[in-house]
């Protein structure tokens, strides 16, 4: 028996008695090998992932957060081996716990509308006049200051925060040209994840139709 449970996002934790490591392992990767055959979604089939954390009780936390803190740092050791299962290892605590508190921040920036535009404006060499801009994001941190995407975009594409993080730059972008400079353009960086998400077009139509902002206006 175990007690599955949604973290937020694609994150997921589940708890489950062990006599000993060998066997917690040998469930996590039984947990990953349930993931191997494609779901169906609305007729299409789907193909996930998962990098999964070992976290122990008491061995590595004596306390609930400690053991969740604990499975997360094991986590990000996962993805960043690509072996798919880690235990939690003390000495890549210091370093990826730092990390994750970063990746928890931007994930925080992200839904809450704390990343800021700056605009390149395109100019007409004919006549001189601003014919359009590029979108450049930016996150002024807390406590790092301001931040450039090459600081922070492969910790969104590594953690599987691009979704959240195009979708909230192209309704920023949109927003301020319709509202401020309907007559200008402007051009908006997506990932290459952006390409496959099926979603993302049905998402810019809604924007540009709640906006009112002319889609040929709109460069990706």
């Amino acid at each position: 028996a175990a007690l599955l449970a949604r973290l937020g996002g694609d994150e997921f934790g589940v708890v489950i008695l062990v006599p000993d490591e060998r066997s917690a392992v040998d469930g996590a990767q039984l947990l990953q090998q349930s993931l191997v055959d494609a779901f169906e979604v609305d007729g299409v089939p789907v193909r996930v992932g998962a990098a999964i954390g070992v976290a122990l009780y008491p061995e590595h936390s004596r306390t609930r957060t400690g053991v969740m803190r604990s499975a997360d740092v094991a986590m990000y050791d996962a993805k960043q081996r690509r072996t798919g299962v880690e235990v939690y290892r003390p000495s890549s605590d210091f370093q990826t716990r730092e990390k994750l508190q970063l990746l928890e921040d931007l994930r925080q920036a992200i839904e809450h509308r704390g990343l800021s535009l700056w605009y390149q404006p395109k100019v007409s060499l004919l006549d001189g006049k601003i014919t359009s801009s590029e979108a450049l994001v930016r996150w002024e941190h807390p406590t790092r200051g301001l931040m450039m995407p090459d600081d922070f975009v492969p910790i969104a594409e590594r953690a599987g925060l691009v979704p959240g993080l195009t979708r909230a730059v192209l309704a920023q972008a949109i927003a301020f040209h319709a509202e401020r400079c309907p007559h200008v353009g402007v051009s908006v960086n997506i990932s290459h994840r952006d390409v496959v998400d099926e979603s993302l077009s049905d998402y810019i139509a809604d924007l540009l139709t709640i906006y009112g902002y002319p889609a040929e206006k709109l460069t990706l």
